[in-house]
């Protein structure tokens, strides 16, 4: 009887040695493709990584600029004027308008940022949303506080905003003093944003 198992069972070896042979490319292809995914996977995560990295320091700068006190040579060239304007009329009403026209002339930044933040999420989980939004927080509030503003000039009634409403949006779309809180808001926001993309960054380096 173990004469016949053994025969049996060598008479599956030829079967055995036949699937195995179709089986290994099939294992070897699986594997492959999936280390190729990862590797596709890793490399978009560091693109992204840099992108949003470069794209966040760029908005630093970007508000630094609209919150610029005041306005210069050249700008707020698309302001429709309400005549008649008084000199002083025109340099209050131009300097509530250069923010908002700052802000319109990096819309499509603006818009390609927020964009983004949804890729950042994809690769990078929900850790980026916070900073995300309080970025879109500061770009929010100085638009709004400078339209307030505008049309508060324009429409100079009894019913205008007291001073100190007028001051409070003041700060908000002018960067005052060394402890701005808009300023902190995007220091924390670039900082959050740092800290996930550049442990990806530094292990990039590390395989180059």
């Amino acid at each position: 009887m173990n004469s016949q198992a053994d025969c049996s069972l060598i008479g599956w070896i030829p079967d055995l040695l036949q699937f195995l042979t179709v089986l290994a490319p099939v294992v070897v292809a699986f594997y492959g493709i999936k280390a190729w995914r990862q590797e596709i996977v890793g490399r978009r995560k560091i693109e992204l990584a840099e992108t949003v990295l470069a794209a966040v320091y760029e908005f630093k700068d970007i508000m630094r600029t609209v919150r610029s006190v005041g306005s210069y040579d050249g700008e707020v060239q698309t302001r429709i004027k309400h005549n008649p304007e008084t000199i002083e009329q025109t340099r209050v009403l131009d300097t509530f308008y250069a923010p908002l026209e700052r802000i319109d002339r990096h819309s499509e930044f603006f818009s390609s940022l927020r964009s983004k933040e949804y890729q950042f999420r994809a690769y990078f989980g929900d850790s980026g949303k916070k900073p995300f939004d309080n970025l879109k927080l500061v770009h929010d509030r100085v638009l709004t506080a400078a339209r307030q503003l505008l049309q508060d000039s324009i429409h100079q009634t009894a019913t205008r905003l007291p001073s100190t409403k007028r001051h409070e949006l003041e700060r908000i779309i002018w960067n005052l003093d060394h402890e701005d809180e808009l300023t902190i808001i995007i220091d924390t926001a670039v900082t959050e944003i740092e800290e996930i993309c550049k442990p990806v960054l530094l292990r990039s380096g590390n395989k180059k």
